[in-house]
């Protein structure tokens, strides 16, 4: 009767609503029989997974880890908490989370990220490149592959090689000094201060003259290109949070084109502006800037060249003057390519190149800074230890000590024990790994020797669960800088290929030496007299003493971005993960939680 007394329009457009959610509802039960099945093919092949659900699959197991995790705790977190849940899930494994994304498998193991990365050299995967994709459009060094990627690689070699960052070192150090003061400052005030922040700032200065020869001053200024980077970094997402308001965000892609724009317009006038000093035989540079537009020039020159060639053969033949025809011919070298003014193609690889290298060229090294100074703070015989290897290379008084690094900055690499420490906290807290997508008739082989599919899978080499896999390493949740220093035969040496913090291989890190470079420096100038100690009990505390209502980690709202990552109500008890408080957060690489507050004394 109710239905009765409705319009016969509405009665249809409800009809329609039906079958609708009829179809979407039958669509999900196949799709959802599907994920359950594989997963059953899976289990019954004898491969490793957790114990799994036949209808929510792995989602409880998750759930109930995820409920135990700080909400902003980074997802590389999540194979190591299954791993020590299942210890025996040790190598390799799979995790089926359908619907909330594809089946992941999680490779713990040297020779399944081996086989992965260098045998196999699954792609990078779509999570990945969308993750990216606001900083460099997918034209970049970290998402090509194939000849693309060859190309530019190339191209930036020569920008990053040891000798020529050996030439760089006097005018890195300036920014180091002015890192020291400013946490100088610091000791003075007695204040609490993000070192996130702070280190994020030098590492910022110091890739900009490497990628660019400019001085942005972010650490005693502003500047609008590494302001809007820093902004879209804030913003960036993989496309798979569980929160819906944070992947639905309507504000993100107004963000995201409003710091491309500036980003680009800043780029692309440094660029110009290069090029045209090129054009008047201004002397150029091993920037990244320079070293693109060699390689642009060159191929320019090389084109003009064949044009002007195949003028002259046609032109020759049909009985005209050599030259004419279409124009193109105009010329070989800087005056022919200026001529034509910058393709517009290059113009906007090269700023996508430039993009991510002003990232990660920053982003990573800013976050094992903090976590040097963390460990060394907790552990005061390696700091003893580091501070005597320094006084004896590089002598007493940080100014000296400085103008003795500029003037021999090899004696960097005389540092066996400070470099030790750098690999060990890049070993315990690796910034970064990255997502591989599957691939149909691809395989992977664990060490029982069962064949591990990867089609329609994320296939994720994780290294924070390799690094501290005990399978792999002795005491490996443990501090020891030892183990880089000990004979091969020695339990606690590395075992081959276990160690993946830039990764190994033909895409390894391009810009792994600079990233030791600048730790080594860091470490000289500012561990003489400076003592750096995390502030966390100290920051709780005061949010402790603020009203109820406004006891939140303020990290990141979901609506708006800030420097912290939660939206959850500050519990009682201070999130930890495995009892760290300074814990890894996903804010562009692995950062330490809250911006690791801190003293200096």
């Amino acid at each position: 009767m109710a239905l009765a007394n409705v319009p016969s329009s509405a009665r249809e457009v409800l009809y329609a609503v039906g079958v609708m959610a009829a179809i979407s509802l039958v669509a999900f039960l196949v799709k959802l029989y599907r994920a359950r099945r594989m997963f059953t093919r899976l289990k019954r092949q004898g491969l490793s997974m957790p114990p799994h659900h036949p209808i929510f699959g792995h989602i409880l197991l998750l759930a109930r880890i995820l409920a135990r995790l700080p909400a902003d705790a980074h997802p590389h977190l999540l194979a190591d908490q299954i791993r020590r849940r299942y210890p025996s899930l040790d190598s390799i494994f799979y995790v089926d989370v359908w619907p909330f994304g594809p089946p992941i498998l999680f490779l713990l193991s040297p020779d399944t990220a081996l086989q992965c990365l260098h045998e196999q050299r699954l792609p990078k995967g779509a999570n990945f490149r969308h993750f990216l994709r606001p900083l460099a459009d997918g034209q970049d060094l970290v998402c090509l592959e194939g000849g693309a990627w060859r190309r530019w690689r190339t191209i930036f070699n020569p920008g990053f090689s040891a000798a020529h960052l050996m030439t760089l070192v006097p005018s890195m150090l300036d920014d180091v000094l002015v890192f020291r003061d400013i946490l100088r400052e610091h000791a003075r005030t007695g204040d609490i201060f993000s070192l996130d922040v702070a280190a994020s700032r030098v590492t910022m200065d110091i890739i900009g003259k490497v990628a660019l020869n400019a001085r942005f001053n972010t650490q005693r200024g502003s500047n609008p290109m590494t302001d809007a980077l820093r902004s879209q970094i804030r913003w960036l997402t993989t496309g798979v949070e569980p929160n819906p308001l944070v992947r639905l965000n309507p504000l993100r892609p107004l963000v995201y084109w409003y710091n491309s724009r500036i980003m680009n317009g800043y780029l692309s006038r440094e660029l110009e502006a290069r090029y045209a000093d090129r054009r008047q035989d201004a002397p150029g540079s091993k920037a990244i800037i320079d070293l693109a537009l060699t390689s642009y020039e060159a191929e320019q020159a090389a084109n003009a060249a064949a044009d002007e060639d195949a003028d002259t053969t046609t032109d020759t033949d049909a009985g005209a003057v050599p030259g004419a025809g279409t124009g193109t011919g105009t010329g070989t070298g800087k005056g022919a390519s200026a001529s034509r003014g910058m393709d517009a193609t290059f113009k906007a690889s090269a700023i996508s190149q430039m993009k991510i290298f002003l990232f990660a060229g920053h982003d990573t090294t800013a976050s094992t800074i903090c976590y040097v100074y963390h460990l060394l703070s907790q552990h005061a015989d390696a700091l003893r230890r580091v501070r005597h290897e320094h006084h004896a290379i590089l002598g007493p008084g940080v100014r000296q000590r400085a103008q003795r690094i500029a003037s021999q900055p090899h004696l960097l690499h005389q540092l066996p024990y400070t470099q030790a420490v750098i690999k060990e906290t890049l070993r315990l807290y690796p910034p970064a790994s990255a997502m591989r997508e599957g691939l149909p008739h691809v395989v992977l082989t664990g060490p029982d020797g069962r064949s591990y599919p990867t089609e329609h899978c994320i296939v994720w080499p994780n290294h924070q669960t390799l690094h501290r896999n005990p399978r792999y390493w002795v005491q490996a949740d443990a501090f020891r800088p030892e183990r880089w220093l000990v004979p091969a035969d020695h339990e606690l040496h590395p075992a081959p290929h276990a160690w993946r913090a830039f990764e190994l291989g033909p895409r390894a890190c391009i810009g792994q030496e600079l990233a030791l470079l600048e730790l080594r420096m860091v470490m000289a100038l500012t561990l003489p007299d400076l003592d750096v100690r995390a502030a966390y009990a100290e920051a709780d505390a005061d949010a402790d003493a603020a009203p109820e209502a406004d006891r939140r980690w303020l990290v990141r709202a979901w609506w708006w971005p800030t420097t912290t990552t939660t939206t959850t109500w500050k519990p009682k008890t201070p999130p930890a993960v495995n009892g760290e408080r300074a814990y890894q957060i996903l804010h562009g690489s692995a950062h330490p939680a809250d911006g690791f507050p801190c003293r200096v004394r």
